[in-house]
């Protein structure tokens, strides 16, 4: 089954591939480990698509962001229900697409989706 929706883009990028959803917050500063793509201390976020409902926290999180570039370890695509100053200063610098505009009740069950297509300011889920 195929679930589009309409999302707001703020750094191009077309972008195809597994996802990532996170059913919290996340704080980049210290969630994330840039060196090896943890977030959350359990989930590797490199090439994913992740999903995340909004992010929290202090402004080093751009630079944790870059970071995740820098060291090879970034996810294909960051996408939110509302980005923050933090979370898109961060994807600038690191080049990495990012969307929002998602339903927060996208973000009810942490759970990986198989595919994931977004093109054209349309995000389709492959459940």
């Amino acid at each position: 089954m195929v679930i589009k929706y309409r999302i707001r883009t703020i750094v191009e990028g077309d972008v195809e591939g597994k996802g990532l959803v996170i059913n919290q917050a996340v704080s980049f500063l210290g969630d994330l480990d840039p060196k090896n793509g943890v977030l959350l201390g359990k989930y590797l976020v490199k090439d994913l698509i992740l999903f995340i409902p909004y992010g929290k926290g202090s402004t080093v999180g751009s630079y944790v962001i870059y970071g995740l570039k820098k060291y090879g370890n970034s996810p294909k695509a960051i996408v939110m229900s509302s980005a923050d100053a933090v979370t898109i200063t961060g994807c600038i610098l690191a080049d990495i697409p990012l969307f929002d505009g998602l339903p927060i009740e996208f973000f009810k069950k942490e759970r990986m989706i198989e595919r994931v297509r977004i093109k054209d300011n349309i995000c389709e889920v492959f459940e």
